[in-house]
């Protein structure tokens, strides 16, 4: 499968709102950054949690529907959002989006999913929100995904879906079954997909096809696609806070703390590091934070630990881990299962194992600087 066929899809497949754009999307950030979650189906079909569809839309589209202007995202959708001309889950997206108007909006929302947090009064609407969208994915996009260019429903990607009976991100990956991409287009996401950028680009397209909807909303101004874009590409503002881990190292003795990535002992002058760069990937999970000599971060800087240096830190990092697990507990093992789609089994071994692929990753595939200290 070639570029050609891609650019076919984003251009010619028949459109009538954004889903395929969001479909698109979240494919290549499966593709990209849930390697751990990756498998193979008997037809040797790449296969991943279909709740990772669900999780990435929540994502796409709280800012869209949250926006302070009304953004159309299906032809003929309008502020009074009429039977028929209306995107299939927003309507229950914004019972979520209006119980936590108050209470942190998106931020607070994707936090309470992962650490399986959400307050019992919006359990039921979540579950609603959840089970609609997994069900306009299977229904809508995936289905018509491709079919321009092979004349064939459910060509390009598939699925086997189970009812999703918790309102969690564990929820997700767990009970709402798996969907299967094409191994020839799974080969190309995985190589162009971080790099699908300019006209033809899926966020490019997305804004576009917004903007022209938002020109035939009666009573509603156009909106430009500037503003489209920013509110498409913004991201999820997680704050850069290490004071937890602080608080908890700080208790520990000084003498067993070591630097994660040379194993010289620290004073009490020491760096909290983020192991895959907080300019990367905007996490402060607990898995991500390691103590780590001041000159040693400094010179780390935005390079990722080779795959070589996080096996030889792997009793050091589990060390940490384990120091976190035993303060923290169901916390960090949800944010280890979020983050690197594992849980703490054989010894933590399952978990440095997924954080030494994602390392290879980012510096085989998408061409980040190693680190390895000198």
């Amino acid at each position: 499968m070639n570029t050609q066929i891609l650019t076919a899809i984003l251009s010619k497949d028949s459109k009538d709102s954004t889903y395929k754009y969001a479909l698109l999307r979240a494919m290549v950030q499966c593709v990209t950054d849930q390697n751990p979650h990756k498998g193979k189906a008997e037809n040797n079909w790449i296969s991943y949690p279909f709740g990772l569809l669900i999780y990435y839309w929540i994502l796409y589209y709280y800012p869209i529907f949250s926006s302070d202007i009304f953004i159309p995202q299906k032809n003929g959708e309008s502020p009074e959002l009429r039977r028929g001309t209306t995107i299939a889950f927003r309507r229950e997206f914004n019972s979520v989006i209006e119980f936590y108007k108050d209470k942190g909006g998106l931020p607070q929302f994707r936090f309470d999913l992962i650490h399986v947090g959400l307050p019992e009064t919006v359990q039921r609407k979540v579950i609603v929100l959840l089970r609609e969208i997994q069900k306009t994915i299977k229904k809508m996009p995936m289905k018509h995904l491709g079919f321009y260019e092979f004349g064939k429903h459910y060509s390009l990607v598939n699925f086997n879906t189970e009812t999703i009976k918790t309102p969690s991100y564990y929820g997700l990956i767990q009970e709402a079954g798996q969907f299967y991409i094409l191994p020839e287009l799974h080969q190309l996401l995985d190589e162009i997909g971080p790099l699908i950028i300019g006209q033809d680009s899926i966020i490019d397209g997305w804004a576009e096809f917004t903007a022209q909807a938002s020109r035939r909303v009666e009573g509603v101004d156009p909106i430009p696609k500037e503003k489209i874009l920013t509110v498409l590409t913004k991201a999820v503002q997680v704050p850069r806070d290490i004071t937890q881990v602080k608080k908890i190292l700080r208790g520990t003795e000084s003498d067993s703390i070591r630097c994660i990535w040379t194993g010289v002992r620290l004073s009490n002058r020491y760096h909290i590091d983020h192991a895959v760069p907080f300019s990367l990937w905007q996490n402060n999970n607990l898995w991500n934070l390691v103590p780590v000599k001041s000159s040693i971060n400094l010179s780390k800087s935005d390079r990722i630990p080779s795959p070589k240096l996080i096996h030889e830190s792997s009793d050091r990092i589990k060390e940490v881990w384990k120091l976190y697990s035993g303060k923290f507990g169901k916390q960090f093992e949800q944010e280890i299962y979020e983050g690197l789609g594992t849980g703490l089994d054989n010894n933590m071994d399952d978990a440095i194992h997924a954080l030494m692929n994602k390392s290879e990753y980012l510096i085989e595939k998408r061409g980040f600087q190693k680190f390895e200290p000198k």
